[in-house]
């Protein structure tokens, strides 16, 4: 079968793109919400969980809306490029304006000299992206990929309810973190247990993730997460202000600020459309 230039040349531009969006979904690397108040809702993710889950169900952020600017302050090309190929040219995007919505909506725009605007849009198990400079815009269903879901998980270290439609939780142990007690737990692609997987310490008090643990599907730990200098937004509502990722051998490979943070403020569901 031949393949022409002109098609080799697109799929190059293809996989440029998928590339360039994962810096919004390398960032780290934290989950939503739905508000837990209905009894109905609350008995739905009680029925579908574990026993050992119980403990993380009562954590789960009942935050409505969130904007903030992500502002990447340092970054080291070479340790990103230790956790993953893509991930020197993920953080190339320096800022990005993230916004949430209750339940499961989630968007980022960013912006790069060398592919101008672009954006990311995550809405229940559908993802939407375009960047057109590069004539580029797709939709997909990731039912059947939840590997590729993201949630405020990644980017604020808050997990939401429908976080549990896709990943199964499983509780470790507590861990002491000076006289602090921290909730640890395994968090699972359901029906894809042999895929990559989060360890997360939990922080009973603010409902945060503190620190987050990616693990390759054969368990060798890829990066870690800190969620840092937390900030109470709202009564019993805190989001972290700095981010830093470290690679496997504990070297810092990002720093990253929260910025311009607003809570619980009307989104419009536009903002979340994923096209046809």
């Amino acid at each position: 079968m031949h393949i022409s230039a002109s098609s080799t040349r697109t799929c190059l531009t293809f996989r440029k793109a998928i590339a360039i969006f994962g810096a919004f979904i390398a960032f780290i690397l934290l989950l939503f919400l739905c508000l837990l108040g209905s009894p109905l809702r609350a008995q739905h993710i009680s029925a579908r969980k574990a026993p050992t889950d119980t403990d993380l169900v009562s954590q789960l952020t009942d935050l409505k809306s969130l904007e903030a600017i992500l502002h990447i302050t340092s970054s080291n090309s070479e340790v990103l490029a230790h956790i993953g190929p893509d991930f020197a040219r993920n953080y190339a995007i320096h800022k990005l304006l993230l916004l949430y919505k209750a339940p499961d909506k989630l968007r980022l725009d960013g912006q790069s000299t060398a592919f101008g605007d672009a954006v990311l849009i995550y809405n229940g198990p559908y993802r939407f992206y375009a960047v057109p400079k590069l004539h580029l815009r797709k939709k997909e269903d990731l039912t059947d990929h939840p590997v590729q879901r993201q949630s405020l998980l990644e980017y604020v270290g808050l997990i939401t309810p429908e976080t549990l439609d896709f990943m199964q939780a499983h509780f470790v142990q507590t861990d002491d973190n000076q006289g602090h007690q921290l909730l640890v737990f395994d968090l699972h692609y359901i029906h894809h247990p042999n895929s990559t997987y989060y360890r997360i310490w939990l922080d009973p008090q603010t409902h945060l993730v503190v620190k987050r643990e990616w693990y390759s599907a054969d368990g060798k730990l890829k990066a870690a997460f800190c969620y840092l200098m937390p900030h109470q937004v709202a009564p019993s509502l805190w989001i972290p202000t700095h981010i830093q990722v470290r690679d496997a051998d504990g070297n810092l490979a990002a720093d990253t600020e929260l910025e311009k943070i607003h809570v619980n403020e009307p989104l419009s569901d536009a903002l979340f459309a994923t096209g046809n």
